[in-house]
């Protein structure tokens, strides 16, 4: 990637009031990562335009739904006690998601109608060692199970990388022809 001064890197998002597609133009490689990603994912997303500097990539133009772009108005901010709650929840998630399914008849994601102001620290820590102990232990469980019963690992399909054109140029043609 050709390296490009601050002043230089920039995104564009651009919307048409007709239509239900949008365009993202940008010159900063964080964010040509990251949809780069979404190309790869989703067939929503696409890559319509490859900007190229001495053979090296300066800039890209993405097309995807206008219904995917998300604006806040801020940062949501979570106090410690909701964080270490989502993570319960995530972490019981993970571990169902991995157990096998007749098993599981009810999920408990850790919703509780307990009142947050009791002092509960001590039996939290414990429970949630507890938690990642087990969702550890069914995780290496699950993994190691199709290797005990001989079946071959599943495989992923393969994602399809956007192909690079190159393209002649028409006053190199002409200097050749000189």
């Amino acid at each position: 990637m050709a390296k490009l001064l601050n002043d230089e890197r920039e995104t564009h998002i651009n919307m048409v009031h007709g239509s239900n597609k949008m365009k993202i133009y940008t010159t900063e490689y964080n964010i040509m990562k990251k949809l780069d990603r979404y190309v790869e994912n989703n067939e929503n997303w696409k890559i319509v335009e490859v900007g190229m500097v001495h053979g090296e990539v300066v800039s890209k133009t993405y097309e995807a739904p206008k219904d995917l772009l998300l604006i806040r108005e801020k940062k949501r901010v979570l106090t410690e006690q909701q964080r270490a709650d989502a993570a319960a929840r995530l972490k019981a998630y993970h571990a169902a998601k991995h157990a096998d399914d007749d098993e599981m008849d009810v999920i408990d994601f850790g919703a509780d109608d307990s009142d947050p102001d009791e002092d509960n620290e001590e039996e939290t820590k414990e429970d949630n060692a507890e938690a990642v102990s087990s969702s550890a232990d069914a995780s290496t469980n699950t993994a190691n199970a199709g290797a005990a019963s001989n079946e071959s690992p599943r495989l992923e399909p393969e994602k399809l990388q956007p192909e690079y054109v190159t393209v002649k140029s028409v006053i190199d043609e002409m200097d050749k022809n000189r």
